[in-house]
Protein backbone atom coordinates (compact mmCIF):
# COMPACT_ATOMS: atom_id res chain seq x y z
CA UNK A 1 0.00 0.00 0.00
CA UNK A 2 1.92 2.98 -0.65
CA UNK A 3 2.01 5.31 2.13
CA UNK A 4 3.16 9.28 2.67
CA UNK A 5 6.94 9.39 3.53
CA UNK A 6 7.00 9.86 7.61
CA UNK A 7 7.75 13.56 7.57
CA UNK A 8 5.00 14.32 4.71
CA UNK A 9 2.70 12.33 7.19
CA UNK A 10 3.41 13.68 10.36
CA UNK A 11 3.35 17.29 8.34
CA UNK A 12 0.07 16.63 7.13
CA UNK A 13 -1.48 15.27 10.84
CA UNK A 14 -0.74 18.25 12.57
CA UNK A 15 -2.34 20.49 10.05
CA UNK A 16 -5.38 18.42 10.38
CA UNK A 17 -5.27 18.70 13.46
CA UNK A 18 -4.41 22.39 13.58
CA UNK A 19 -7.10 23.22 11.62
CA UNK A 20 -10.07 21.34 14.30
CA UNK A 21 -8.08 22.74 16.78
CA UNK A 22 -8.51 26.61 15.65
CA UNK A 23 -11.71 26.35 13.82
CA UNK A 24 -14.06 24.80 16.28
CA UNK A 25 -12.41 21.67 18.14
CA UNK A 26 -10.76 18.57 18.60
CA UNK A 27 -10.63 15.50 20.57
CA UNK A 28 -7.88 14.18 22.42
CA UNK A 29 -7.38 10.75 20.04
CA UNK A 30 -5.81 12.93 17.63
CA UNK A 31 -2.56 13.84 19.50
CA UNK A 32 -2.93 10.75 20.09
CA UNK A 33 -2.33 9.58 16.48
CA UNK A 34 0.39 12.66 16.05
CA UNK A 35 1.97 11.12 19.08
CA UNK A 36 2.12 7.54 17.33
CA UNK A 37 3.54 8.97 14.47
CA UNK A 38 6.54 10.54 15.72
CA UNK A 39 7.13 7.65 18.30
CA UNK A 40 7.22 5.64 15.09
CA UNK A 41 9.58 8.24 12.82
CA UNK A 42 11.89 8.61 16.40
CA UNK A 43 12.27 4.78 16.65
CA UNK A 44 12.95 4.23 12.69
CA UNK A 45 16.12 6.73 13.55
CA UNK A 46 15.70 8.02 10.41
CA UNK A 47 17.67 11.22 10.33
CA UNK A 48 16.75 12.39 6.84
CA UNK A 49 13.20 12.40 7.33
CA UNK A 50 13.73 13.94 11.02
CA UNK A 51 15.18 17.01 9.62
CA UNK A 52 12.79 17.32 6.54
CA UNK A 53 10.09 17.39 9.13
CA UNK A 54 11.22 20.04 10.95
CA UNK A 55 11.95 21.82 7.50
CA UNK A 56 8.54 21.24 6.22
CA UNK A 57 7.22 22.85 9.83
CA UNK A 58 9.16 25.64 9.08
CA UNK A 59 9.04 26.47 5.45
CA UNK A 60 5.02 26.15 6.12
CA UNK A 61 5.67 28.79 8.99
CA UNK A 62 3.98 26.14 11.79
CA UNK A 63 7.48 25.26 13.85
CA UNK A 64 5.50 27.59 17.16
CA UNK A 65 2.41 26.02 16.68
CA UNK A 66 4.11 22.24 16.47
CA UNK A 67 6.08 22.74 19.53
CA UNK A 68 2.88 23.45 21.46
CA UNK A 69 0.76 20.85 19.98
CA UNK A 70 4.39 18.59 21.17
CA UNK A 71 4.41 20.03 24.32
CA UNK A 72 1.09 18.65 24.65
CA UNK A 73 2.03 15.13 23.77
CA UNK A 74 4.99 15.23 25.89
CA UNK A 75 3.30 16.69 28.92
CA UNK A 76 -0.29 15.56 29.12
CA UNK A 77 -0.20 12.41 26.69
CA UNK A 78 3.55 11.04 28.00
CA UNK A 79 5.00 11.15 24.81
CA UNK A 80 8.90 11.18 25.33
CA UNK A 81 10.63 14.29 25.07
CA UNK A 82 13.37 13.03 22.87
CA UNK A 83 10.59 11.42 20.13
CA UNK A 84 9.73 14.76 19.09
CA UNK A 85 11.97 15.99 16.04
CA UNK A 86 12.03 19.44 16.69
CA UNK A 87 13.40 21.75 19.53
CA UNK A 88 10.69 22.34 22.60
CA UNK A 89 11.00 25.53 23.83
CA UNK A 90 9.56 26.75 27.44
CA UNK A 91 6.67 28.87 25.16
CA UNK A 92 5.52 25.86 23.69
CA UNK A 93 4.60 25.13 27.54
CA UNK A 94 2.36 28.36 27.79
CA UNK A 95 0.04 26.88 25.18
CA UNK A 96 -0.46 23.56 26.58
CA UNK A 97 -3.54 24.11 28.77
CA UNK A 98 -4.85 26.48 26.71
CA UNK A 99 -4.74 24.03 24.04
CA UNK A 100 -6.44 21.51 26.33
CA UNK A 101 -9.03 23.63 27.28
CA UNK A 102 -10.72 23.94 23.73
CA UNK A 103 -9.88 19.83 23.77
CA UNK A 104 -12.34 19.13 26.71
CA UNK A 105 -14.59 22.18 26.20
CA UNK A 106 -15.32 21.75 22.49
CA UNK A 107 -15.24 18.15 22.07
CA UNK A 108 -14.77 16.05 19.02
CA UNK A 109 -14.53 18.58 16.26
CA UNK A 110 -16.71 20.99 18.17
CA UNK A 111 -19.52 18.83 19.23
CA UNK A 112 -19.51 19.88 22.19
CA UNK A 113 -19.47 23.11 24.26
CA UNK A 114 -21.98 25.12 22.43
CA UNK A 115 -25.43 26.57 22.76
CA UNK A 116 -26.40 26.02 19.24
CA UNK A 117 -26.92 22.35 18.38
CA UNK A 118 -28.40 22.45 15.10
CA UNK A 119 -25.41 23.16 12.56
CA UNK A 120 -27.20 25.78 10.18
CA UNK A 121 -29.39 28.83 10.80
CA UNK A 122 -27.69 32.79 11.34
CA UNK A 123 -27.73 31.91 15.34
CA UNK A 124 -24.99 28.97 14.44
CA UNK A 125 -22.70 31.05 12.30
CA UNK A 126 -22.69 33.98 14.79
CA UNK A 127 -21.72 31.08 18.08
CA UNK A 128 -19.26 29.57 14.77
CA UNK A 129 -17.76 32.95 14.36
CA UNK A 130 -16.90 34.11 17.81
CA UNK A 131 -14.97 30.94 18.54
CA UNK A 132 -13.70 30.91 15.40
CA UNK A 133 -12.29 34.35 16.48
CA UNK A 134 -10.76 33.67 19.88
CA UNK A 135 -8.94 30.43 18.97
CA UNK A 136 -7.73 32.19 15.89
CA UNK A 137 -6.58 35.58 18.08
CA UNK A 138 -5.30 33.30 20.95
CA UNK A 139 -3.12 31.19 18.98
CA UNK A 140 -1.79 34.31 16.65
CA UNK A 141 1.66 33.99 17.56
CA UNK A 142 1.84 30.14 16.81
CA UNK A 143 1.41 30.56 13.84
CA UNK A 144 1.13 34.35 12.32
CA UNK A 145 1.50 33.99 8.94
CA UNK A 146 -1.84 31.04 8.60
CA UNK A 147 -3.81 32.91 10.92
CA UNK A 148 -3.80 36.45 9.62
CA UNK A 149 -4.82 34.82 5.91
CA UNK A 150 -7.44 33.26 8.02
CA UNK A 151 -8.63 36.33 9.41
CA UNK A 152 -8.31 38.65 6.43
CA UNK A 153 -9.66 36.31 4.10
CA UNK A 154 -11.39 33.08 5.05
CA UNK A 155 -13.53 34.02 7.97
CA UNK A 156 -15.14 36.77 5.69
CA UNK A 157 -15.42 34.73 2.79
CA UNK A 158 -17.35 32.02 5.15
CA UNK A 159 -19.94 35.49 6.43
CA UNK A 160 -20.69 36.18 3.20
CA UNK A 161 -21.16 32.64 1.90
CA UNK A 162 -23.12 32.36 5.35
CA UNK A 163 -25.59 35.60 4.32
CA UNK A 164 -26.07 34.28 1.28
CA UNK A 165 -27.25 30.64 2.36
CA UNK A 166 -29.49 31.85 4.72
CA UNK A 167 -30.96 34.64 2.04
CA UNK A 168 -31.42 31.32 -0.63
CA UNK A 169 -33.05 29.46 2.03
CA UNK A 170 -35.54 31.85 2.43
CA UNK A 171 -36.77 31.90 -1.12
Amino acid sequence: IPVLPPSVNITYTFLHLWHHLVELGVGLRQFCDLAVLLKELYESDDREEQRLLAVNLERLGFTKAFEAVACVLVDTIGLPRESVSVALRPRGSRYVAPILDIVFRRGNFGQYGRKERIRSGWRYYVESMRIKLSHYVRFYLLAPRENTAVILKSIPARVVMAFRRQKDCRK
